[in-house]
């Protein structure tokens, strides 16, 4: 009987252990949980306040076509430069009129996507339909760009007013 009670009371403090084992496991599992958890909200918060940063650099662009409807590249060339400057992620900024690339800076590197229609691009005309369906900002990406390479786009439609 003395041995049976031994071997029980050892098989009971091996469950408590294992169980204990277990609890400290999950507990650990659970911090590492949320230590990734925190972090990435904190890259995702980056992330965004970037992606607002960088859209609001932009966002003088639509003063500048509604002001000079009769707009050209040399105009265009000079206001944008303002918006470069400083700290920013812009490789490029386009305008395009009736979906037809009409503007970029820089120009250099950048030639290839002036003339480019957006409805002979099957990859990108969903969502510039959709900017100006919603007439707002929509995030477009990865893009396969024609100029070449791959980004992030923020499609901003424009919408002229006549008086």
């Amino acid at each position: 009987m003395g041995g049976t009670l031994i071997a029980l009371l050892t098989a009971v403090f091996i469950l408590i252990g294992v169980l204990l084992v277990r609890q400290e496991t999950q507990q650990h599992n659970q911090l590492k949980y949320d230590q990734v958890l925190a972090s990435l909200n904190d890259m995702r918060e980056s992330l965004t306040n970037r992606l607002y940063l960088n859209i609001n650099k932009i966002s003088a662009v639509s003063s500048l076509v509604a002001m000079n409807p009769d707009l050209t590249q040399q105009d265009f060339t000079r206001a944008i430069e303002v918006q470069f400057r400083g700290q920013h992620d812009l490789r490029n900024i386009g305008l395009a009129r009736d979906l037809v690339i009409q503007f970029m800076y820089p120009m250099a590197g950048n030639e290839a996507a002036i003339g480019v229609d957006f409805k002979t691009l099957p990859n990108q005309i969903e969502t510039v339909n959709q900017a100006i369906e919603l007439n707002e900002t929509i995030l477009a990406g990865p893009v396969e760009l024609v100029q070449g390479g791959i980004a992030i786009i923020a499609r901003t439609p424009i919408m002229l007013l006549t008086l």
